[in-house]
């Protein structure tokens, strides 16, 4: 009946109601793309609520529907399948990017969550990753080309060190992001450690780095004008001097 009225439309959309597709396609040769990618979507709609996500996939893709797509991929935790259509999306695809990388973070494929970040330009998000999943070789390499995230980097790495009780490599990144106090902190962690030990050599040594790190902050202080600071830290480097003997 539709048909005869030219109401080419209004018969697509019953058979779509009916869940018969395939008769509605019958009624797309004249219909504009628009809605042809309805009707798409609307199988895949169908597809998803049967529990058959792989074919809701397919259909979306079909429909250029690359949002909807993603969701199931991600939520079946088909890596795959999320990275197919990932490089399937030009960097003006942001959402769907952004989309794909949070999945990846869930499902622990760093690898692939930096290509989208890469891939959107967004090097804040891959300074993120790559700390969250503890990549310090590809972040200290990003810090290479792009210095004004070594701050951001080496803090976060001097951290992961000193709770992992590595205070003296944490205590070197912490002078390479620029916090000589916390890397004073971590140096008399490690002179606390030694003297509680009775590890005298050790303790003796330490003592004397910690000297030479109050006279750099005193120096430090001197250059900004802070005389109470300056007087303090020296008094710090005499004392730990005396000790280091």
């Amino acid at each position: 009946m539709y048909k005869k009225c030219g109401n080419e439309i209004k018969a697509m959309e019953m058979f779509s109601d009916l869940r018969q597709f395939e008769n509605a396609k019958d009624f797309l040769t004249s219909s504009d793309p628009k809605n042809v990618k309805g009707l798409i979507k609307r199988q895949a709609e169908w597809c998803k609520s049967t529990n058959d996500p792989g074919s809701a996939i397919d259909l979306y893709l079909a429909a250029s529907a690359f949002s909807e797509a993603i969701e199931i991929a991600g939520k079946q935790k088909w890596n795959d399948k999320l990275l197919e259509i990932m490089r399937q999306l030009d960097k003006s695809y942001i959402e769907e990017l952004r989309s794909c990388a949070f999945y990846f973070r869930e499902l622990s494929k760093y690898e692939f969550a930096a290509e989208a970040y890469q891939k959107l330009g967004e090097l804040n998000s891959l300074v993120e990753l790559y700390i969250e999943s503890h990549q310090w070789q590809e972040a200290f390499l990003l810090c290479d080309e792009h210095p004004e995230f070594k701050e951001a980097v080496y803090i976060p790495y001097a951290n992961y060190l000193a709770e992992n009780d590595k205070f003296d490599e944490a205590q070197e990144a912490y002078y390479i992001a620029g916090k000589p106090t916390e890397a004073v902190k971590v140096l008399e962690k490690l002179t606390h450690n030694a003297v509680a030990e009775r590890r005298f050599d050790d303790a003796s040594y330490y003592f004397w780095k910690l000297s030479m790190a109050y006279l750099k902050l005193a120096n430090q202080a001197q250059t900004r004008g802070s005389e109470q600071e300056v007087t303090q830290y020296l008094d710090k480097f005499q004392d730990y001097q005396h000790r280091a003997e």
